[in-house]
């Protein structure tokens, strides 16, 4: 009895769903999908330059100090991180 209770309440439940979906797709909520995959690759690659040119000039804009400040910076917090570790690794003697 429970079983056949079971069996109906899904059969129910799956044509109520089956009327709910025509109900929504009748109102035109949901715009349909494209049947053919446009490319829009030359307004991508337009986009990607002009994100690139922006970023070029918002980093030239606003750099805290010069190349030559940035590069003896770099250099010198590099040849920290290698002496710490070079000071941390155990020497091999074989």
């Amino acid at each position: 009895m429970k079983t056949s209770t079971n069996i109906l309440l899904a059969i129910g439940l799956a044509v109520a769903r089956h009327q709910l979906a025509d109900v929504i797709s009748s109102w035109g909520l949901v715009a349909p999908r494209p049947t053919q995959r446009t490319s829009n690759w030359p307004s991508n690659l337009a986009c990607l330059g002009t994100g690139i040119a922006v970023g070029g000039v918002a980093a030239l804009l606003l750099a805290p100090a010069s190349g030559r400040v940035t590069r003896a910076q770099l250099s010198k917090a590099a040849a920290e991180v290698l002496a710490e570790v070079a000071a941390d690794s155990p020497n091999d003697a074989t």
